[in-house]
């Protein structure tokens, strides 16, 4: 805990700051807070630039996406969003400074989710068709358990039949570094879903991701919307 923050040209943006309350007793809580910080008389020296951009595997560019920039020493998120083409930026980073790049989006469930992905999901588990895929194999394994079986089917049934509005363990979006190479395809169990610099020293403008939409193993979720699940 610190009992005071510093904030320096580093933190420019919205940076999410817990702010804790104790006792006599030594007892404890927090809130979650938001903080702007702003540069209007243009102070801060030319600053580094991570800059990446978010697509699905066919190369849909998915817009108005949370990415956190975390950082510590003091512990801040700075927010930013991608714009229609995918992209998002922070401008203003401090060299030297260790940072994890993050994408969150964890909402609209049934989005792209229908019972072509189930079928999808028992050819594969029947031996028919392979999903020949690390990132099929991602979606399909809609119960985040690492392994493709028919427990993903019960989970992505009830989905759609509307029995659970979310996955029990599981979000709605996943987020894969482009540059990660799976050791195979088939059994992709353990994926970075950051990326990190310890620390940055240079411009960063390919801090790209692939985005997944859980359960939807034929790809036709809408990146921006909603579509029916039938």
């Amino acid at each position: 805990f610190h009992s005071s923050l510093r904030l320096d040209c580093g933190h420019i943006g919205l940076n999410i700051i817990r702010m804790y309350v104790f006792d006599q007793a030594g007892n404890y809580d927090y809130c979650e807070v938001t903080i702007e910080v702003q540069d209007p008389n243009k102070v801060c020296p030319n600053s580094l630039t991570i800059q990446g951009k978010l697509t699905t595997v066919s190369n849909k560019a998915l817009s108005n996406v949370e990415v956190q920039l975390q950082r510590n020493n003091p512990s801040s998120s700075t927010l930013a969003y991608t714009d229609a083409n995918g992209i998002y930026a922070f401008n203003t980073v401090s060299s030297n400074i260790h940072y994890l790049v993050k994408p969150v989006k964890n909402q609209d469930f049934v989005n792209g989710v229908s019972g072509q992905d189930i079928v999808m999901i028992q050819r594969h588990n029947l031996g028919q068709e392979n999903l020949n895929s690390a990132y099929r194999t991602i979606a399909a394994d809609a119960n985040n358990n690492g392994f493709v079986t028919a427990a993903d089917i019960t989970e992505i049934r009830k989905l759609i039949l509307g029995v659970i509005s979310k996955y029990q363990n599981n979000n709605s979006w996943r987020f894969v570094p482009m540059a990660h190479q799976f050791a195979d395809p088939n059994k992709p169990a353990s994926y970075p879903e950051t990326i990190g610099f310890n620390p940055i020293s240079k411009n960063e403008m390919n801090t790209n991701f692939y985005a997944i939409k859980i359960g939807d193993v034929s790809g036709d979720a809408s990146v921006n919307g909603s579509t029916s699940s039938a």
